[in-house]
């Protein structure tokens, strides 16, 4: 299980620097390299695919009954308080 963890956490950390790569060079957002909370939970849902886990596991986006955009307006704030504010795609 240990295993598996460290796995799935080196893949959030690769597809992180990654999106971060990305938003700098499509200069995304209001801060070049600053991740909004729909491309932090793009990201995190991209990893844990990798490994079958669903993406309203912890990191991704919480509540699978509802749309992920409704969730992130309503408790983005919580986990993601200084996210870049203006959230790209």
């Amino acid at each position: 299980m240990r295993k598996k963890i460290r796995q799935v956490g080196l893949a959030v950390a690769w597809h992180h620097a990654r999106a971060v790569d990305a938003d700098y060079t499509a200069q995304a957002g209001s801060v070049a390299g600053l991740l909004g909370r729909k491309q932090i939970a793009k990201y995190h849902h991209m990893a844990f695919a990798e490994f079958g886990i669903s993406p309203d596991s912890y990191g991704g986006t919480w509540f699978g009954a509802i749309p992920d955009s409704w969730e992130l307006e309503m408790y983005g704030k919580l986990y993601c308080h200084d996210c870049d504010p203006v959230d790209s795609k």
